[in-house]
């Protein structure tokens, strides 16, 4: 693996979630280092290789304040958080390592889709009725 990364980069790579492929991600805080969060040890820090585990790794700049954000994770690293799916996942723990606040996109598109279906069924049995 040969990649020019900043303190504050977003790491990304695939992950078999059951059926699924998802994205999992980090934040590099160091020279090959990762902070993330995984099921069974939390939130952390490893190397990139071991963060990568042999899967090709995307890299995306965020620009974020270095000092800023390792301030926030070693705030963070007091009282590491454990995994959770829906609560604590690897975007909540890389996204308030660079903005300072827990973020996860899968969740919110995750919860709209929900929110759509519970709209249409609503909206079926409610036409059903005035049949």
């Amino acid at each position: 693996m040969n990649y020019a990364l900043n303190i504050g980069d977003i790491v990304r790579r695939p992950k078999k979630l059951g059926i699924l492929t998802v994205m999992h991600e980090g934040v590099v805080v160091g020279l090959n280092q990762i902070f993330h969060n995984s099921p069974g040890k939390g939130e952390h820090i490893t190397t990139l290789q071991e963060f990568a585990e042999g899967q090709k790794v995307e890299v995306t700049r965020t620009g974020a304040d270095s000092l800023g954000l390792i301030a926030r994770v070693k705030r963070m690293l007091t009282s590491p958080k454990a995994y959770s799916l829906f609560s604590r996942n690897c975007q909540h723990t890389s996204s308030e390592a660079v903005t300072g606040k827990p973020k996860s996109s899968s969740v919110e598109k995750f919860a709209l889709v929900i929110l759509i279906v519970f709209a249409i069924v609503f909206i079926v049995s409610q036409l059903a009725k005035k049949r």
